[in-house]
């Protein structure tokens, strides 16, 4: 059947699937599958959605070219400490470099940094989780020694990243998959490694558990694993081309979880990537921008925008060329992401930016 789970060896997320106080999850549809990381980023950060924008445009790479409402910004403005941005990876990829600081981030931290404080114990050629959030406690550490201010970090792994047939180092997979229609050493090294991050994130949630400042962890995927599109395929039970929109939405879906050391209200949800940090900061009581207040509206009429469709409160799939009731509230956000985006001498930063 149609995402039906794959029958392995052993749970690969044991510890992300007993987290049930104060937490939130579900699934996240994100607007890309296998590659371009910077478009989830790029949702996540700012609250613009990929479905107003050209068929396989990189904002990062193309549109970002002066300061740009973000989280980061957000947080800034309401007296945050850190506000760095960590990449376990080379700094040349997705301008990230020249992105980031005009996100707000204050720092921007790559591969060198890692190897220079010789935390990167590595799984396969990259920086394995478990340094990489061993960082997120030592800047949360340094901040705390520092002042007693809030504190705010964005992290992209690298652990998992694609390529799981050996060029990049393998692991040994201790789990298998058990149906004989879907073992391939690609999607088991992947679930392997899968596991390792949840070891990680234990790890760093037990971290957290102990600590006073109320405390949001929020963990996403970004995309999909770009594996051999017949494993894909021999999962759905018919090629990935002809998927309808809302199995391919399904498809690009990743599990994402928001996670409290202290209460908050349990909730299963899925949304669409450009809600989920304006989601996080009204859970934290974050002072909310005019853009958030609209986004947190929208999302209870429309929980899906990405690329790929739109989702209605009812369940109900549109395609993004499809004409529906919910045509003019669309194109009330795509003005305002448009006036965000490109309009910059007419901009309402007020409305984007905390004042």
């Amino acid at each position: 059947s149609y995402n039906s789970p794959i029958n392995l060896s052993e749970d690969y997320l044991p510890f992300l699937h007993s987290l049930k106080e104060n937490t939130v999850k579900g699934k996240l549809f994100v607007s890309i599958e296998g590659a371009n990381t910077a478009n989830s980023e790029f949702e996540f950060l700012t609250g613009n959605t990929l479905n107003f924008l050209p068929y396989r445009c990189v904002p990062y790479n193309e549109y970002i070219r002066d300061a740009t409402p973000s989280m980061a910004y957000n947080m800034k403005a309401q007296g945050y400490a850190g506000v760095n941005a960590f990449h376990p990876y080379k700094s040349s990829g997705w301008s990230r470099t020249i992105v980031y600081p005009l996100l707000g981030f204050n720092n921007s931290y790559f591969y060198e940094y890692y190897k220079e404080n010789n935390n990167h114990s590595p799984v396969r050629n990259y920086v394995s989780d478990e340094a990489d959030f061993q960082q997120i406690i030592d800047d949360f550490e340094a901040s705390k020694k520092e002042s007693g201010k809030p504190f705010y970090l964005f992290n992209v792994t690298m652990q998992n990243h694609g390529g799981y047939d050996g060029k990049r180092g393998l692991i040994d997979p201790k789990i298998t998959i058990e149906d004989p229609a879907l073992k391939t050493s690609e999607a088991e090294q992947y679930i392997n490694l899968a596991k390792m991050s949840d070891d990680a994130f234990k790890m760093l949630v037990n971290y957290f558990e102990k600590i006073d400042d109320p405390t949001i962890i929020v963990m996403f995927g970004d995309h999909q694993p770009p594996i051999d599109n017949t494993f894909y395929s021999n999962q759905f039970g018919k090629d990935v081309e002809e998927l309808s929109t809302e199995e391919k939405a399904d498809w690009y879906s990743t599990p994402y979880v928001i996670w409290a050391n202290y209460d908050i209200e349990e909730e299963e949800l899925d949304m669409s990537a450009n809600y989920l940090s304006s989601y996080v900061m009204k859970i934290a009581g974050n002072k909310l921008t005019g853009y958030n207040k609209f986004l947190l509206q929208l999302q209870k009429e429309l929980p899906v925008i990405s690329a790929v469709c739109c989702k209605d409160k009812d369940g109900n799939v549109y395609g993004n060329d499809e004409k529906s009731k919910y045509s003019e509230l669309l194109a009330s956000y795509q003005m305002l992401q448009y006036n965000q985006m490109f309009d910059k001498d007419n901009r309402v930063d007020s409305f984007f930016f905390l004042q």
